[in-house]
């Protein structure tokens, strides 16, 4: 499980997921790709470079995934303000949604979700 004292990123809407985010997107459907990414505390991080994507094979079936199943996975370099330091910089980070449609959560690059059973 991820804990808030150890991420520097996390803030009051922490989970084991990671932090609570929106999301900003470019591109247009098979192409579209992260562009931005704010927290609910207006901190703002840029995509700087897609390294991985991961979907879950049945993220577009008919029925909707289980509770907690991992359905999408973005691995980013993004630029914006970093954990335990002042002022901006790269760091690699994930973003995930599930399979419960609760939006997006991010986490350091080398966590895995506590809730990520379903992957």
């Amino acid at each position: 499980m991820l804990k808030g004292a150890t991420l520097g990123i996390m803030n009051r809407r922490e989970t084991d997921r990671g932090r609570h985010v929106i999301v900003s997107w470019e591109g247009w459907r098979e192409k579209q790709q992260p562009a931005r990414i704010t927290g609910h505390d207006d901190l703002v991080w840029h995509v700087r470079r897609v390294d991985g994507f991961w979907e879950h094979p049945d993220a577009h079936g008919p029925v909707k995934l289980p509770y907690g199943t991992l359905a999408r996975e973005w691995r980013l370099r993004v630029h914006g303000p970093l954990p335990w330091r002042q002022g901006d910089g790269e760091q690699d980070v994930v973003i995930r949604n599930f399979g419960d449609g609760a939006g997006w959560y991010m986490s350091p690059a080398d966590t895995t979700p506590g809730d990520s059973a379903g992957r």
